[in-house]
């Protein structure tokens, strides 16, 4: 019936359903194109076929649910265990304003470690026989509210002890000084005028 109306959108989620029932680590917002197409397709039948490039393109992205996507983060967050070392060794010294920085790129890191930990999870229960494993899922941004929350939390620790770590760094190299002061030092220096001596001193000393 939908395939008479909307041929092409009704290939599409056929394609995708079927690959959904059998890749491992599918995630809530794969379910949720599927869900966008089919009421799309219950629209066709008041409003007839509408192209819809974007649904689209969701629904070929789920298709890549699955080993593709599996790897490529747990590939991710291998990688990003490369600048969690340099970073300790960068921040790891005694100034409490570099800390903060430090702590500001590890919480930077933090989703994708853990988007990357979800996915493991998930490939350990579907091939290595640990389904247990199976709740590691929930680590994932794309499995629903409370992860998409506590992303927003690292976000805004990010903001936070970025924030606090630069303007600290900034005060230490006097880059931060009050506007009034900075009018005032202004008024109170004399005027200097440059002559060919006072260039040719200062060239010799650079």
């Amino acid at each position: 019936m939908f395939s008479a109306i909307h041929p092409g959108l009704t290939e599409q989620v056929s394609r995708t359903l079927i690959h959904l029932s059998t890749a491992p680590g599918i995630r809530t917002l794969d379910a949720l194109a599927v869900y966008e197409a089919l009421e799309a397709l219950k629209d066709s039948f008041s409003q007839g076929p509408v192209l819809n490039p974007w649904l689209n393109f969701k629904l070929f992205l789920a298709q890549s649910a699955g080993i593709p996507r599996a790897v490529f983060f747990l590939l991710a967050a291998a990688l990003s265990l490369f600048p969690l070392y340099l970073l300790r060794l960068t921040f790891g010294g005694r100034n409490v304003y570099w800390n903060l920085l430090g702590f500001a790129f590890l919480f930077l890191f933090l989703p994708i470690l853990a988007e990357g930990l979800s996915y493991f999870g998930s490939l350990m229960a579907d091939y290595g026989s640990l389904p247990w494993l199976a709740a590691l899922a929930n680590l994932s941004i794309g499995q629903g509210l409370i992860p998409y929350l506590a992303w927003g939390l690292t976000v805004f620790l990010v903001v936070a002890f970025a924030g606090a770590g630069l303007r600290g760094i900034a005060a230490q190299f006097g880059l931060l000084k009050e506007r009034g002061a900075e009018v005032a030092t202004s008024e109170e220096r004399p005027a200097t005028t440059l002559t060919s001596e006072t260039i040719v001193e200062w060239d010799e000393e650079f």
